[in-house]
């Protein structure tokens, strides 16, 4: 079976696999470090909010189903999509825990995404070389020279945290970074005022 045919079933396996996301124990802490530990102050943006109650989506080219120990692997161009928010990555590691009032959909905890990893909603996305999606916490944290972009503004760091509650990402360098963060923003063009104008016609 290519990977063209298999990509649609993957889809819909996934869906009766993991059903809605809920609420377990997860421990992001173990794969990436908490930008609490970085050197410098977080630069911090409002982006938008994201309901982790959604369903999650995924697609992938190949799927491993590790039913001992709770878990998944996707591999291949993955590509995960919850309400306005996907996720794209090499490779994604779903945990996933029983659920006793619906055993047929068990909930997801925590998903790791490695290599090429990028994260896109409305207001911005976000790329890195390696990040957990915290679904107890409706955070996300991506590690690995990581570019945070709303807009035409762009920030560069060695961390990324993004809440999901709240719409807030912050953006900071770690300890094997240069101890700053880089940031372009483009300030907003304001209308011409029109002053050139009337005060040509007065000398006229």
């Amino acid at each position: 079976m290519n990977a063209r045919t298999l990509r649609p079933l993957l889809a819909a396996l996934a869906i009766g696999l993991f059903g809605v996301a809920t609420l377990a124990e997860a421990r992001a802490a173990d794969v990436v470090e908490p930008a609490t530990k970085t050197k410098s102050s977080a630069v911090p943006f409002v982006g938008t909010r994201t309901d982790t109650s959604l369903p999650i989506e995924i697609t992938a080219d190949t799927l491993e189903v590790k039913q001992n120990q709770q878990l998944a692997i996707f591999r291949g161009k993955v590509d995960a999509l919850q309400g306005d928010m996907r996720l794209r990555a090499d490779q994604l590691i779903v945990y996933y825990r029983d659920d006793k009032e619906n055993p047929d959909q068990p909930g997801i905890a925590k998903i790791e995404a490695e290599g090429n990893v990028f994260i896109s909603s409305p207001k911005e996305t976000g790329k890195g070389a390696r990040g957990v999606y915290d679904v107890d916490r409706a955070r996300i944290d991506l590690v690995g020279d990581v570019v945070l972009t709303q807009g035409q503004n762009v920030v560069k760091g060695d961390t990324l945290e993004m809440n999901l509650a709240t719409g807030e990402s912050k953006v900071a360098s770690g300890k094997s970074g240069s101890g700053r963060v880089k940031g372009l923003f483009i300030p907003e063009k304001k209308p011409a005022t029109g002053k050139n104008d009337a005060s040509s016609q007065k000398k006229n």
